[in-house]
């Protein structure tokens, strides 16, 4: 049984990492500097570790800080290179201003080589910690390069699509697991045993969408070790299909949102890739693996589904609030193999289902691994920001026809952009010519006026 109980707490901390770490150098301390400028931003360094840091012996341990500094605040990563130094040894990367903590990092006995972070800085301490026990003779350990995370280019097809006019306010569809994430959409759910306060999801914001939020509930609020969970999208494979399937649906949603806690720090993690995968880490209860598995039957053994959210602009406004988290985009890994990057495909799945749907199209839809140790309140700003930038990207390429100004009314005001338009005044674009171009024949004129007037009329 005490193995059994080992394997299954190495197996969730590797999901679920909660060991943290801070900064051991004295504040009067002379930190080693490293100073990269934007020209050695991608270039290949070799700055030993043991030659360029602050080295201290805290416990049972061996630490290595030392301290970069760039020209300016951008989202970087660390690639380091190890030699004989044990395989226990791990990595954090931390702000020197926040004590925002990304990490740990573990090395790989197979490799040579890891990359850290990413971070949001310009102002951060790598740090390696070693155990206490390791000999210090023979060994390397490198940082060889410091990347910029430029904007990434990710390639979602924009098509414009007409909102059947017969339809309420567009539904996203919100669901978290672990708190924070189920306690920073409560808000937005309509079960007035889980929201007491009443459901504040209807026309959000006045903004013209629905936002309906599904999670389950823990016996401690505010758990570390949280387990199943009971009610809705169970931390479980079979409940959270189930649920899935059976509620989603039924709601039209034209985007889904899924949460999850991810690292045990202050990241907001915007997951790229999911896969219709078979080798799942094992739930709690059995059956343990999804089935079927793979889950999704009608496509290939880790076929690969993408996000469609639109996850650079998400990245920014939650880097550049004042929430001080450190949001980036996963674009080379995967959400961890267990029920979060279940509950990420099903969304990404329905959305490749029903994205060219004519009546009810599901247009964005990808997961969020969520920090550990934010705070509830910050977590809920951060969805919301996270909700809006959602909105705005729906509203660029989806449309009401005859709402030529997107402002959800057909009125004279659409007459007189159309108007404008055909005189050369003031020429449509994107949604809003789609919106005017009423008889669909690709051209504005005075046919889609009259279009437009009955339907005022």
């Amino acid at each position: 049984m005490i193995i059994i109980a080992l394997f299954i707490n190495f197996i969730f901390a590797q999901i679920v990492p909660f060991e943290t770490s801070n900064i051991f150098s004295e504040k009067n301390d002379k930190i080693e500097t490293i100073y990269i400028d934007d020209h050695s931003l991608g270039e290949n360094l070799d700055f030993r570790l043991e030659e360029n840091s602050n080295i201290i012996f805290v416990a049972n341990k061996q630490i290595f800080e030392t301290n970069i500094l760039t020209d300016s605040v951008d989202t970087y990563k660390v690639s380091l290179s190890y030699d004989n130094i044990p395989d226990e040894s791990k990595f954090f990367i931390i702000d020197s201003n926040s004590d925002v903590v990304i990490g740990p990092f573990y090395i790989h006995s197979n490799k040579k080589q890891l990359d850290i972070g990413p971070i949001h800085s310009s102002d951060f301490i790598v740090q390696c910690v070693l155990p206490s026990s390791f000999n210090l003779i023979d060994y390397s350990i490198k940082i060889i390069k410091v990347s910029s995370l430029e904007e990434l280019d990710l390639d979602n097809k924009k098509h414009y699509s007409q909102i059947p006019r017969n339809r309420d306010n567009p539904v996203i569809v919100v669901t978290g697991f672990w708190p924070p994430t189920n306690e920073m959409i409560r808000h937005f759910s309509q079960d007035s045993t889980l929201n007491q306060e009443g459901w504040q999801g209807e026309n959000w914001r006045e903004l013209g969408y629905d936002i309906i939020a599904f999670f389950p509930e823990f016996e401690d609020p505010d758990c570390n070790n949280c387990g199943q969970g009971y009610g809705n999208f169970e931390v479980d494979y079979q409940d959270t299909s189930e649920d899935f399937w059976s509620l989603i649906p039924n709601l039209n949603p034209i985007s889904i949102i899924t949460f999850s806690r991810g690292y045990i720090d202050y990241s907001w993690e915007l997951e790229y890739n999911y896969y219709n995968r078979t080798n799942w880490y094992g739930d709690y209860f059995s059956p343990i693996y999804p089935t079927p598995n793979p889950p999704d039957d009608n496509v290939d053994v880790n076929f690969l589904r993408n996000s469609t959210l639109p996850m650079q602009s998400i990245v920014d406004a939650v880097n550049s609030s004042n929430l001080e988290l450190n949001s980036y985009i996963d674009i080379n890994g995967d959400p961890g193999r267990f029920v979060s990057e279940f509950m990420g495909y099903h969304g990404v799945w329905y959305h490749d289902l029903y994205e060219f749907d004519s009546e009810n199209p599901c247009f964005l839809s990808g997961h969020v691994h969520v920090g550990g140790l934010i705070d509830w309140d910050t977590a809920r700003n951060a969805a919301e920001i996270t909700i809006e930038n959602v909105i705005q990207e729906l509203d660029n390429y989806i449309y009401i026809l005859g709402d030529v100004n997107s402002d959800q009314n057909i009125d004279v005001l659409d007459i007189v952009n159309t108007v404008a338009h055909i005189l050369g005044n003031d020429i449509l674009v994107g949604s809003s010519y789609y919106a005017g171009d009423m008889n669909s024949n690709g051209i504005i004129n005075i046919q889609d006026i009259i279009l437009i007037v009955n339907l005022i009329l």
